[in-house]
């Protein structure tokens, strides 16, 4: 990245970072942008980005062993999908629509707290900056994780929720695997009648199966948990109907394209802060309001002092 003819240096490109993140903070605190389209989508995902030892914390799987490696990244994407594809008849992505907005931010709030997370208020900001706040119908998408639906019901009350199709039947085939093995004839019967009893409506018929298995299959147990749950954001053939999607491919691009295709080259450790800055230029970048932030020539920016 260059300004002028001349190279940023990391330290000038964090600086920069930090500066962009404060002023987006700054302009959706006080954003009133108007929405793209009348139904306007949230999608909120995370993926890993390896950290330093010293800016480790938490547990590996299950809570136990040592610190895990990577810091998440949480994700919000938001975009339009008004135009329909000719082929399948299902909501197409609005070129041109996404705008993205990411940081390795905690997610977690209590009710007693007299402000809202860090990624719960860079949530609220990024929806009236991108005009989600604003739009007529507004629809959040995102898998099963605990955060996503906290934040939702937290910063964007009044949306229609929806699991991600994909995720959900991610967890039918997880089940399937560990009644009859992974890759196995019985495996896939078993997981794509079950798949297509959920993409019909019939949950229950769903948990039948999985309770008809629970005793002797934890995986089966837990997915019940799951579905139970996410019962409500479930609906797809009302969420079909209604026009809308219900897949998160949007913000799982982004986490593979904006994070993973950065952050995660071999070698890579990084501080959460120089994370941090990084993903506010390449989600400035992304949005288009790269060359905002920049001031008049006369005036040297201050990042670069």
């Amino acid at each position: 990245m260059e300004t002028g003819g001349e190279r940023l240096t990391p330290a000038m490109r964090s600086a920069l970072g930090e500066e962009l993140s404060k002023r987006e903070a700054d302009e959706g605190a006080a954003a009133e942008t108007d929405a793209p389209a009348e139904t306007v989508y949230c999608c909120l995902d995370g993926t890993g980005v390896p950290v330093l030892p010293s800016e480790r914390n938490g547990r590996g799987r299950g809570g136990e062993g040592e610190p895990a490696k990577t810091r998440e990244a949480k994700v919000a994407t938001f975009h339009a999908a008004e135009g329909i594809d000719g082929k399948t008849g299902l909501p197409r992505r609005d070129a041109g629509s996404v705008r993205v907005s990411a940081a390795i931010e905690s997610a977690a709030s209590r009710d007693a707290d007299p402000e809202p997370s860090p990624f719960g208020g860079r949530t609220w900001r990024a929806a009236k900056l991108f005009g989600f706040a604003q739009a007529t119908r507004r629809v959040a998408i995102g898998d099963g994780a605990k955060w996503i639906w906290n934040t939702v019901s937290e910063m964007l009350p009044g949306c229609v929720e929806i699991v991600d199709l994909w995720h959900a039947k991610e967890h039918l085939w997880e089940v399937g695997a560990a009644i009859h093995g992974r890759g196995t004839a019985p495996c896939s019967r078993w997981s794509l009648r079950v798949c297509a009893a959920l993409e019909d409506g019939r949950l229950d018929d769903v948990l039948a199966a999985l309770r008809q298995r629970a005793e002797t299959c934890g995986e089966a147990e837990k997915c019940i948990g799951y579905m139970e749950r996410n019962r409500r954001r479930m609906r797809y053939p009302e969420f079909r109907k209604m026009g809308l999607c219900i897949g998160s491919g949007v913000v799982e691009s982004m986490c593979k394209g904006l994070v993973g295709e950065r952050f995660k080259r071999r070698g890579m450790r990084w501080s959460v802060a120089g994370a941090n800055a990084v993903l506010a230029l390449r989600a400035a970048i992304f949005n288009d309001r790269y060359d905002d932030f920049w001031q008049p020539p006369s005036q040297a920016p201050p990042w670069a002092a």
